[in-house]
């Protein structure tokens, strides 16, 4: 099954402006797309202030996998996105 990512094309790693804070984590992400589940970094985990490139990063990382491998599966969804669908299946469930 196919499935659509959801990735705005427009956020790559090249255009990621890394600052002091974001070094270790812009990393990770390299690590992540080049090899999931093949790093010290499973799961990666971003937490940040409002900002700090946050989701930035995080579709850098989908768009990178999906360019070093066209077979992954890789999904965005935003917090109020996820957030909603959980709300609707609870309260389908009752």
């Amino acid at each position: 099954m196919k499935v659509y990512p959801h990735l705005n094309g427009n956020y790559h790693f090249d255009n990621f402006i890394e600052g002091d804070c974001s070094k270790l984590s812009r990393s990770a992400g390299i690590a992540v797309a080049k090899e999931s589940g093949g790093n010290a970094f499973n799961p990666l985990v971003i937490y940040g202030q409002v900002g700090m490139g946050k989701t930035h990063l995080v579709l850098a990382i989908g768009n990178e996998a999906l360019k070093t491998n066209k077979s992954k599966t890789v999904l965005y969804n935003s917090t109020e996105f996820f957030t909603n669908q959980i709300i609707q299946v609870q309260a389908n469930d009752y």
